[in-house]
Protein backbone atom coordinates (compact mmCIF):
# COMPACT_ATOMS: atom_id res chain seq x y z
CA UNK A 1 0.00 0.00 0.00
CA UNK A 2 1.20 3.86 -0.86
CA UNK A 3 2.05 6.05 1.94
CA UNK A 4 -0.45 8.50 2.39
CA UNK A 5 0.53 12.04 1.10
CA UNK A 6 3.23 10.41 -0.66
CA UNK A 7 1.66 11.10 -4.37
CA UNK A 8 0.15 14.29 -3.64
CA UNK A 9 -2.51 16.48 -2.20
CA UNK A 10 -6.26 16.90 -3.69
CA UNK A 11 -9.31 18.95 -3.03
CA UNK A 12 -12.10 17.37 -3.89
CA UNK A 13 -15.41 19.11 -4.48
CA UNK A 14 -18.18 16.92 -5.16
CA UNK A 15 -21.90 17.55 -3.64
CA UNK A 16 -23.36 13.92 -3.09
CA UNK A 17 -21.29 12.22 0.10
CA UNK A 18 -21.34 9.18 -0.95
CA UNK A 19 -20.15 10.02 -4.34
CA UNK A 20 -17.66 12.18 -1.94
CA UNK A 21 -16.71 9.69 0.39
CA UNK A 22 -16.04 7.02 -2.15
CA UNK A 23 -13.76 8.90 -4.45
CA UNK A 24 -11.97 10.06 -1.45
CA UNK A 25 -11.37 6.52 -0.06
CA UNK A 26 -9.97 5.23 -3.45
CA UNK A 27 -8.13 8.19 -3.41
CA UNK A 28 -6.46 7.64 -0.43
CA UNK A 29 -5.71 3.98 -0.89
CA UNK A 30 -3.63 5.18 -4.15
CA UNK A 31 -1.15 7.13 -1.75
CA UNK A 32 -3.11 10.53 -1.91
CA UNK A 33 -3.84 13.11 0.93
CA UNK A 34 -7.72 13.97 -0.02
CA UNK A 35 -9.36 17.22 1.79
CA UNK A 36 -13.38 17.32 0.86
CA UNK A 37 -15.68 20.00 0.39
CA UNK A 38 -19.20 19.52 0.15
CA UNK A 39 -19.39 22.74 -2.12
CA UNK A 40 -17.60 25.39 -3.95
CA UNK A 41 -18.20 28.15 -1.27
CA UNK A 42 -16.65 25.38 1.33
CA UNK A 43 -13.88 24.34 -1.21
CA UNK A 44 -12.93 28.07 -1.58
CA UNK A 45 -12.56 28.15 2.32
CA UNK A 46 -10.57 25.37 2.21
CA UNK A 47 -8.22 27.02 -0.22
CA UNK A 48 -7.72 30.03 2.11
CA UNK A 49 -7.03 28.23 4.73
CA UNK A 50 -5.29 24.47 4.38
CA UNK A 51 -2.27 23.72 2.19
CA UNK A 52 -2.49 23.98 -1.59
CA UNK A 53 -3.65 21.37 -3.30
CA UNK A 54 -1.96 19.96 -6.04
CA UNK A 55 -4.79 19.16 -8.21
CA UNK A 56 -8.69 19.79 -7.71
CA UNK A 57 -10.73 17.24 -8.83
CA UNK A 58 -14.54 19.95 -9.69
CA UNK A 59 -18.05 18.91 -9.79
CA UNK A 60 -20.17 21.82 -11.21
CA UNK A 61 -23.30 21.56 -10.32
CA UNK A 62 -23.72 21.91 -6.59
CA UNK A 63 -25.54 24.10 -4.24
CA UNK A 64 -24.21 27.30 -2.48
CA UNK A 65 -21.43 27.76 -4.96
CA UNK A 66 -21.41 26.72 -8.10
CA UNK A 67 -18.33 24.48 -9.44
CA UNK A 68 -18.31 27.59 -12.45
CA UNK A 69 -17.95 29.88 -9.97
CA UNK A 70 -15.29 28.60 -7.94
CA UNK A 71 -13.01 27.81 -10.97
CA UNK A 72 -13.88 31.72 -12.17
CA UNK A 73 -12.73 32.74 -8.36
CA UNK A 74 -9.64 30.91 -8.59
CA UNK A 75 -8.96 32.22 -12.09
CA UNK A 76 -8.96 35.62 -11.06
CA UNK A 77 -7.16 35.17 -7.80
CA UNK A 78 -3.40 34.12 -8.53
CA UNK A 79 -2.09 32.56 -5.77
CA UNK A 80 -4.48 29.95 -6.52
CA UNK A 81 -4.98 30.65 -10.55
CA UNK A 82 -2.30 27.80 -11.44
CA UNK A 83 -3.72 24.68 -9.64
CA UNK A 84 -5.01 22.24 -11.85
CA UNK A 85 -8.73 21.17 -12.02
CA UNK A 86 -10.23 17.82 -13.02
CA UNK A 87 -14.01 18.78 -13.88
CA UNK A 88 -16.10 15.74 -13.01
CA UNK A 89 -19.21 16.22 -14.00
CA UNK A 90 -22.51 14.58 -15.65
CA UNK A 91 -23.17 17.26 -17.64
CA UNK A 92 -22.65 16.61 -21.40
CA UNK A 93 -18.99 18.47 -22.32
CA UNK A 94 -20.59 19.98 -24.90
CA UNK A 95 -22.79 22.41 -22.39
CA UNK A 96 -19.81 23.17 -20.37
CA UNK A 97 -18.04 26.61 -21.11
CA UNK A 98 -14.34 24.78 -21.16
CA UNK A 99 -12.72 27.65 -22.66
CA UNK A 100 -13.63 29.74 -20.03
CA UNK A 101 -12.91 27.02 -17.39
CA UNK A 102 -9.47 26.20 -18.63
CA UNK A 103 -9.34 22.37 -16.98
CA UNK A 104 -6.83 20.20 -17.23
CA UNK A 105 -9.16 17.11 -17.77
CA UNK A 106 -12.68 16.59 -18.06
CA UNK A 107 -14.45 13.25 -16.80
CA UNK A 108 -17.91 12.55 -16.86
CA UNK A 109 -19.96 11.30 -14.30
CA UNK A 110 -20.45 8.51 -13.31
CA UNK A 111 -16.88 8.63 -13.32
CA UNK A 112 -14.91 5.22 -14.46
CA UNK A 113 -12.17 4.69 -11.45
CA UNK A 114 -9.41 3.97 -13.84
CA UNK A 115 -9.61 7.23 -15.71
CA UNK A 116 -10.33 9.10 -12.69
CA UNK A 117 -6.84 7.69 -11.63
CA UNK A 118 -4.75 7.94 -14.60
CA UNK A 119 -5.70 11.38 -15.32
CA UNK A 120 -4.77 12.20 -11.58
CA UNK A 121 -1.76 10.44 -11.81
CA UNK A 122 -1.09 12.41 -14.78
CA UNK A 123 -1.57 15.78 -13.34
CA UNK A 124 -0.88 15.19 -9.72
CA UNK A 125 2.88 13.24 -10.23
CA UNK A 126 4.27 11.78 -7.10
CA UNK A 127 7.05 14.31 -5.50
CA UNK A 128 10.50 12.98 -4.66
CA UNK A 129 11.28 11.84 -0.53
Amino acid sequence: MAVAGAAGRILLIEDHRDVRKTLQMLLELEGYSVKTAENGQVGWECLQVSRLPDVILLDLCMPVMSGIEFRRRQLATPRVARIPVVVCSALDPIAVPTKELCAAGYLRKPVQIDMLLSTVRAIAAPRPG
